[in-house]
């Protein structure tokens, strides 16, 4: 009888071990798994750290900024420029289409007017070739919308840096801080460059690019090393 009970006993406590060995088997099996998961989130975490900086996003999107300086240059967006520049705006005319513009649903005509221009459709066929553009905007001396494709939030952006480090600061281009867009509904990088007629800077162009497109770009660019020339 003892016999029997001891060997049940070793029987369970075999049993025991058995479910014990399982038990920890697995528990080990579970914190491996969250090891590995927490190596490869962070890898990719490191992977995704870019450095926003001016330099950095002129490298990865030269050829983006090659075709935004052509555009600068296409004589629809040189001459919409002049035309606007020539009336001669003042800043109480700009507040107040400005204001207009803020307040009314986007079928009103003077934005619908803006839409339909020449310069206008010329931004939107650019956006529909280039998916990665979000929107883009034609900006006279003052600040003031010329076209624009899609409709802005607002019309004048004469107190915002990519209008003022072109115009004010004479800057050859900008890039923005990473944003969302109200008017896109995407978050973006705005750069901006000078539309000039000879050497005289006499409007801007912005071009929004999606932070998708630059993220890929910036990561293929960090593994593949700095690109040769503008290819």
């Amino acid at each position: 009888m003892p016999t029997s009970l001891q060997s049940r006993a070793e029987v369970d406590s075999s049993a025991h071990n058995d479910n014990f060995s399982v038990t920890r088997l697995s528990a080990m099996v579970v914190v491996s798994a969250c090891i590995a998961m927490s190596l490869i989130l962070f890898s990719a975490t490191h992977a995704a750290q870019v450095k926003w900086d001016q330099e950095t996003v002129l490298t990865v999107l030269r050829q983006e900024i090659d075709r935004i300086e052509t555009m600068a240059e296409h004589p629809i967006i040189l001459n919409a420029v002049s035309v606007q520049n020539a009336e001669k705006l003042s800043q109480t005319t700009i507040m107040q289409r400005d204001q207009v513009w803020i307040e009314s649903g986007r079928e009103a005509p003077f934005k619908q007017t803006m839409l339909a221009s020449p310069a206008s459709q010329y931004l939107r066929n650019i956006a529909i070739k280039n998916p990665s553009f979000t929107e883009l905007l034609l900006l006279d001396n003052q600040g003031a919308n010329i076209a624009v494709y899609p409709l802005t939030s607002d019309y004048w952006q004469g107190d915002e840096m990519k209008w003022q480090a072109i115009m004010r600061d004479q800057r050859t281009s900008y890039v923005g801080p990473m944003e969302y867009d109200v008017s896109s509904g995407l978050n973006s990088i705005q750069i901006s460059l000078p539309v000039k007629q000879g050497n005289t800077t006499v409007g801007v162009i912005v071009v929004g690019v999606r932070l998708s497109h630059i993220l890929s770009k910036q990561l293929r660019h960090s593994v593949i090393g700095a690109p040769h020339g503008n290819q």
